[in-house]
């Protein structure tokens, strides 16, 4: 699989979400996170209420400081959106590196 490094180039921090449609799918691997929740269940006919956990899937997410250059990536990051529009951006916001 191709990689690539992301470069911030803006001067401050910047942070993508990793949608798992456009990400996962195209990486070949889930960067999802799987997170327990608390819901309350209520009773309609006795009020009286008891937790219930529920699983929820989270999408990742990268993040990168001022000038920081990311580990390696999968190019499938390159169809993300938010980062094709900070890489397209003038003054531009992001750099690539090929591996």
């Amino acid at each position: 699989m191709k990689k690539i490094r992301l470069v911030e180039t803006s001067g401050r921090m910047q942070s993508f979400n990793l949608p798992h449609e456009q990400f996962c799918s195209a990486a070949g691997q889930c960067s999802c996170r799987s997170v327990i929740v608390t819901m309350t269940d209520a009773s309609r006919s006795s009020g009286n209420r008891r937790p219930r956990p529920v699983r929820r899937r989270f999408c990742g997410s990268l993040t990168l400081l001022p000038g920081e250059t990311s580990a390696p990536l999968p190019a499938a990051v390159l169809e993300i959106d938010e980062v094709r529009s900070a890489l397209n951006s003038r003054p531009r916001r992001l750099a690539v590196i090929a591996e």
